[in-house]
């Protein structure tokens, strides 16, 4: 059953380095049944494997969840794909749009076709999976979908431009917040504060 929509407090965006730690945590709270679902262990890797980019839904200004790409060496034009959301926001749509976007990305980078490794009860990736009309195969208590993707046009790129620049000004009105509130705290008003960088004062 899908739950409601998050009423626009989810935001997503390509994740980079600054982003590892945010990662990393959003994987240790998947808990034991979404970490084995998605990890074929009990636990957590002590060194999950670095992505060569993702893309975050993050909530409330935490990492809610995640879609990575990884490169496939000696297979160009292949890479394999990874999601997870935390349980509690499950039921969202959260995997559609993050696999949507991280599909954009792939198609830009000339990536015909991706593969997904899950175990064989992960019915949520799974049935993403399906969704956007990948074959699944099943053997030996392991799932692998095979996803063939259209190349790069026009409107894939323009896409993923409007992205990066709704990321830079997301990233830049997060400063000015801050910014603002340092200044409050101290005392000093905007106003004034700008006046000081002003050349010509």
């Amino acid at each position: 059953m899908r739950r409601p929509p998050l009423a626009g407090r989810a935001r997503f965006r390509r994740l980079d380095a600054r982003d590892r730690a945010e990662r990393l945590a959003h994987l240790a709270r998947l808990g034991r049944e979404a970490g084995r679902a998605r990890f074929f262990a009990e636990r957590l890797p002590s060194r999950p494997p670095e992505p060569t980019f993702a893309v975050g839904c993050w909530i409330d200004g935490r990492l809610r969840g995640v879609a990575e790409l990884y490169d496939l060496p000696g297979h160009p034009g292949r890479a394999e794909l990874a999601a997870s959301v935390e349980p509690p926001f499950h039921g969202r749509g959260l995997g559609t749009i993050l696999l949507d976007r991280l599909i954009v990305l792939a198609r830009n980078r000339g990536i015909r076709s991706l593969l997904a490794f899950c175990a064989e009860d992960n019915a949520r990736l799974i049935g993403l999976l399906r969704r956007f009309g990948a074959r699944i195969t099943v053997a030996d208590g392991e799932a692998r979908g095979t996803l063939d993707l259209l190349p790069a046009t026009p409107a894939t790129w323009a896409l993923e431009g409007l992205e990066q620049w709704q990321a830079i000004t997301s990233r830049a009105f997060a400063l000015q917040r801050r910014w603002t509130i340092a200044l409050a705290r101290s005392g000093t008003t905007v106003g004034a504060e700008l006046g000081a960088f002003t050349p010509w004062r």
